[in-house]
């Protein structure tokens, strides 16, 4: 949480609060576009990438693929629920 008095941990629970409705558009919305995204980005074997605003991972696991295991996906957001969810399909998919 942040520091009290400055907003922070409100705003950091707006996104978690939010994470749900997120989730919902995640088929329909979100990994199109984020694939869309990956394909234009090019990530290659061995390169590092950074997801802002990761969510479930729309666009962290394709690129993580991409980059195989000789590359790097770092990926953040403000909802720890939602980069929760994206561990856990990396894992299930072997994706280190």
């Amino acid at each position: 949480m942040g520091t009290p008095g400055t907003g922070s941990s409100d705003f950091a629970d707006a996104f978690e609060d939010a994470s749900p409705a997120f989730d919902r558009l995640h088929i329909p919305w979100w990994e199109p576009v984020s694939r869309a995204g990956v394909v234009i980005s090019q990530p290659q074997p061995g390169e590092r990438v950074l997801d802002a605003c990761c969510g479930t991972g729309a666009s962290a696991l394709p690129a993580a693929r991409l980059v195989g295991p000789t590359g790097y996906v770092h990926g953040v957001d403000l909802a720890g629920r939602e980069v929760a969810a994206d561990a856990r399909r990396a894992r299930a998919e072997h994706l280190s």
